[in-house]
């Protein structure tokens, strides 16, 4: 019972996730998606400046949703996508 306690936790907690794409221009884009009740923007500006390092990152887009999760009905869902660009 407290092994999923703790999985069913760690589902509403969320991760950030990184897709690499192909931009318009041809360069390597990141998709970066911080969802979860505990992800924030932060989270998404935090593994933006992981990935880019020293060098900077310029937002190509962004866009943030909220709602209730589909599977359970408890809580709100959060989902913030961010796409970046290296400098």
């Amino acid at each position: 019972m407290r092994i999923l306690f703790l999985v069913i936790m760690a589902g509403f907690a969320g991760c950030t996730t990184v897709n690499d794409i192909r931009l318009p221009d041809g360069s390597i884009g990141h998709s970066i998606n911080c969802a979860g009740t505990a992800q924030s923007w932060g989270n998404c500006y935090t593994k933006a400046e992981e990935l880019c390092g020293d060098s900077g990152y310029d937002i190509v887009a962004g866009d943030a949703r909220q709602g209730s999760t589909p599977a359970t009905q408890y809580g709100a869902f959060r989902s913030s996508n961010m796409l970046i660009k290296c400098r």
